[in-house]
């Protein structure tokens, strides 16, 4: 299989593109936001053609994205980065195989995605009543 060059800011505009078909405006927005460190990441390393990329890249890009934010924004963002490389590998504009490396990746969770806290019985109650009585229907 040969590949065409892809830079990956063109790569990325693309990607959102075609997600605004099936996904909601907001979960495209969030794929902007989380592919937006991967394309900083690719202009601060000189990767201007996602063919070049490797596993070995993307473990640079994870060490490094995860040096800035927590370890739930990280796994988030490595999930993001996946879909978006099965769509380039779907394209033919990485290599085959770079969609699992990224997967191989992701951090596993450390117990901190959920909170340990309750809201009361008393207090569940009456912020149901409100919902219920001002905002029915609503998410």
């Amino acid at each position: 299989m040969s590949l065409e060059p892809y830079a990956p800011q063109e790569a990325v505009t693309d990607f959102l593109e075609d997600q605004k078909e099936g996904q909601a405006k907001n979960t495209v927005q969030n794929y902007k936001y989380a592919l937006r460190p991967f394309v900083d990441f690719c202009h601060e390393n000189q990767i201007e053609n996602l063919n070049d990329l490797t596993g070995r890249r993307l473990k640079e890009f994870k060490t490094w994205r995860g040096k800035q934010v927590s370890l739930t924004t990280l796994r988030n963002q490595m999930w993001t980065l996946k879909k978006f490389m099965r769509f380039c590998q779907a394209i033919e504009a990485v290599p085959h195989g770079l969609p699992m490396k990224v997967e191989s990746l992701v951090p596993q969770k450390d117990g901190n995605d959920s909170r340990d806290e309750f809201i009361e019985a008393e207090i569940a109650d009456v912020i149901l009543d409100y919902l219920e009585k001002y905002e029915y229907g609503s998410l």
